[in-house]
């Protein structure tokens, strides 16, 4: 772990990720702080090395080490945290990171913008439609497939 550590301290990122690869097993044989510590730094890692998604998820999965075992990053570790959490979280129900400049977006209001989802060409009538055709292609390739002889 000080390995790592001295790495990501010296900006060399790459090192730091190897060492942090190395560790990654023995995640389940870590007290909380140390945990926490890994992930922050797996994190934060993954986030100066350009690999958003990753670092989104092991900077949520460490501050909720962190919040758990009530405050085991200092404070300077917690606020780089945060504003890299920030600048990561997505707008939209994903599972991927938000990707670098792309900017927060407000909510919208549907009376806002003009009324239901039919007015702004999401209809879920067009979703049904779209589930009734690839049904339709599936019912026309079975009944053409041959017989498997059962």
């Amino acid at each position: 772990m000080t390995s790592a550590r001295t790495a990501y301290a010296q900006a060399r990122y790459e090192q730091a990720n190897v060492w942090l690869d190395d560790l990654e097993d023995d995640q389940g044989d870590m007290d909380p702080a140390m945990r926490a510590d890994f992930l922050y730094l797996r994190g934060m890692t993954a986030f100066r090395l350009g690999r958003r998604t990753e670092a989104f998820h092991a900077l949520a999965v460490a501050r909720e080490v962190d919040e758990q075992g009530r405050g085991l990053l200092g404070e300077s570790e917690r606020e780089t945290m945060t504003r890299a959490l920030a600048e990561l979280t997505p707008n939209t129900a994903t599972f991927r990171a938000r990707e670098e400049g792309e900017a927060a977006e407000p909510a919208t209001d549907d009376s806002a913008s003009g009324g239901s989802p039919a007015s702004t060409g999401d209809s879920l009538d067009s979703a049904n439609t779209d589930d009734a055709a690839d049904q339709a292609h599936i019912d026309t390739a079975e009944s053409t497939a041959p017989p498997t002889g059962d």
